[in-house]
């Protein structure tokens, strides 16, 4: 095969090619070429990673400038905020760049005395030093994992020998905080002390601490009320203790609702009283002890039965009064003494604070729900929060109608949207398939209108005719011949003649 040849045999092709083959051809060979052009471009395109991002409009033309001076590929993206290079070549670039001096936010901090400058005035040199002291603070605040950027402002009062004549430092720091990320009070303290440690004779007053949304950081350490105390308070913790309870209790009270009539037509609020108050209780029990020690003492006797006159006088010694009458007996006299060593039992009742004084329970059901027992729910509010009476528990069961015109709107708008987004795949699909059939119609009319020239372009087979079968037909074609002439002769004759062909036709039909 001749290469040379191929051209004209292209060209002979094209020329045999139909208006529709033509169409087809061309638009086959367009669809392979722009698909073959986005597959290599695909391939061959390299993949991209970003060198700095979150640029400001300087800094990402200097970097630019940069990259296209030493011919290297970059693309700009995220509205000429991020600028992003071959992934193979980005640490290498940023410490290239670095030792230039060219990084996003990268000033010079004390290194702008490494270079001696002569004849140099005190101005000047106070504001070197402020824009080096600023620098360096920024880079100490930026090392902070929550913050992405940062700028310091110092005002720095100009050295007098008159006190009077000094003015005040201060300072101002604006901080970009990375996305999802917020500075605790105490890295907001150690800003403020890094300042108040590098700045001579600035005080906590001139310090003011903001972020890029204007909100002031450091406002609590101006008024002496630290967050992170008032966060550790007992009344903080005891507001927290109660929402979790309350919480815990509407969520209970969801998980049982929710099954039985279904989301959204039910509300619970659970409101609940703490008693923070300390108790301790001391209760004291003398229990019975085992016997020590046991002394009996018995006596026993008689008596004469002497009595004198009742008074004072027969009592006395000497007296000698006759005993005018009394009678005479015997006694006997027992005593026991037993010692025991009792026990005691002391038992101390200490309540901590957080004990549930009393549980109030609400809970709404739509009125759109046909069946509502009240009872049943009572019931089921009374077992998930523990309900106890004798301690003043509550529980409201009411129905209401619901509003859900917001609701119904955002999902009438959910629908529409998600309808569209199937209609718009359904449309896609339809063109898809569309022209695929149309590339399917195209090629089958392609191969069948080439293989219909192929078969006319093939020679008819020759078919070996008989010798006799020649001759017979020569002498038919020579009858057919003269027969074809006779007829001619006739027609001649009749137009010449007509009268005389009339007459003999005439005779023939008589006959």
């Amino acid at each position: 095969m001749n290469l040379r040849d191929l051209p004209a045999r292209w060209k002979e092709r094209w020329q045999n090619f139909t208006q529709a083959q033509k169409i087809a051809a061309v638009l086959i060979s367009v669809s392979i070429a722009v698909c073959l052009f986005y597959l290599t471009s695909f391939l061959v395109r390299p993949n991209y990673a970003p060198l700095f991002k979150h640029l400001e409009v300087q800094e990402a033309g200097k970097i630019a400038e940069t990259l296209k001076a030493q011919n290297i590929d970059y693309r700009i993206t995220d509205q000429g905020r991020t600028i992003e290079v071959p992934e193979e070549k980005v640490y290498d670039l940023r410490m290239q760049l670095a030792s230039e001096g060219i990084l996003p936010g990268s000033g010079q901090g004390f290194e702008l005395f490494d270079q001696t400058k002569l004849a140099q005035t005190d101005f000047e040199q106070q504001v070197v030093y402020q824009r080096a002291l600023q620098e360096e603070l920024r880079r100490s605040i930026t090392a902070l994992d929550a913050v992405e950027e940062a700028r310091v402002h110092l005002v720095l009062p100009t050295k007098s020998v008159f006190i009077e004549e000094e003015g005040t430092a201060s300072a101002s720091v604006v901080l970009k905080l990375k996305p999802l990320s917020k500075l605790t009070p105490s890295q907001v303290r150690g800003i403020n002390d890094l300042l108040i440690g590098s700045v001579e004779g600035l005080s906590p007053e001139n310090i003011h601490i903001i972020d890029t949304r204007g909100n002031v950081l450091n406002d609590f350490l101006k008024n002496g009320s630290d967050p992170e105390q008032m966060a550790n308070s007992a009344v903080e913790q005891q507001q927290l203790l109660r929402e979790n309870i309350q919480r815990s209790y509407e969520k209970r009270l969801k998980q049982f609702l929710t099954p039985v009539y279904g989301p959204g037509k039910t509300v619970a609020m659970v409101s609940v009283e703490l008693d923070f108050s300390k108790a301790k209780t001391t209760r004291t029990e003398v229990l019975a002890g085992q016997l020590v020690s046991e002394q009996t003492e018995s006596s026993s006797g008689s008596s004469a039965g002497s009595a004198g006159a009742a008074g004072t006088t027969s009592q006395l010694p000497g007296s000698d009064y006759p005993f005018m009458g009394g009678s005479s007996g015997e006694y006997s006299q027992e005593k026991e003494i037993k010692n025991y060593e009792n026990g005691k039992e002391v038992t101390v009742i200490e309540q901590p604070p957080g004990a549930i004084k009393r549980v109030t329970t609400s809970v709404i059901v739509d009125s759109s729900v046909e069946t509502v027992d009240r009872e049943a729910i009572q019931r089921i509010v009374a077992a998930a929060i523990g309900y106890q009476p004798e301690r003043g528990d509550e529980i409201i069961v009411q129905t209401m109608p619901f509003d859900t015109s917001a609701q119904d709107a955002l999902d009438a708008q959910e629908a529409e949207l998600q309808k569209q987004q199937e209609q718009k795949r359904l449309y896609t699909l339809i063109g898809i398939g569309a022209a695929l059939l149309i590339l399917l119609i195209i090629g089958l009319r392609f191969f069948i209108s080439r293989r219909r020239r192929a078969k006319m372009a093939e020679p008819e087979p020759v078919v070996p005719v008989p010798v006799g079968d020649i001759e017979e037909q020569a002498q038919q074609e020579v009858a057919a011949a003269d027969a074809a002439d006779r007829t001619k002769d006739l027609k001649e004759m009749a137009k010449q003649n007509p009268s005389d062909v009339a007459q003999i036709i005439k005779l023939w039909l008589k006959e």
